[in-house]
């Protein structure tokens, strides 16, 4: 399943929630414009760039009524064992 969102820079990213590792529900992160810190949601994901050996662990952040919006989503896609 895929999941539509804005992370914290305002940017439009597509979420394969197989790929989802953690869920951070109550994640505190740098709003690096700005120099804030931020509450939200950070997910953490597998990544690769492409050759199968590379394979690495990910993060994205995810700040305001997006992340307001995920934790009700998520939580009802991927089941409660993922979240912290």
């Amino acid at each position: 399943m895929f999941i539509e969102a804005n992370n914290k820079n305002g940017n439009r990213i597509l979420i394969n929630t197989d790929a989802i590792a953690y869920v951070d529900f109550d994640a505190d992160f740098p709003d690096y414009k700005t120099g804030k810190l931020l509450n939200g949601v950070r997910i953490h994901f597998q990544a690769s760039t492409g050759d199968e050996e590379s394979h690495y662990l990910a993060f994205q952040d995810f700040a305001g009524k997006e992340a307001e919006n995920l934790r009700a989503g998520l939580s009802k896609a991927l089941g409660a064992t993922r979240f912290s």
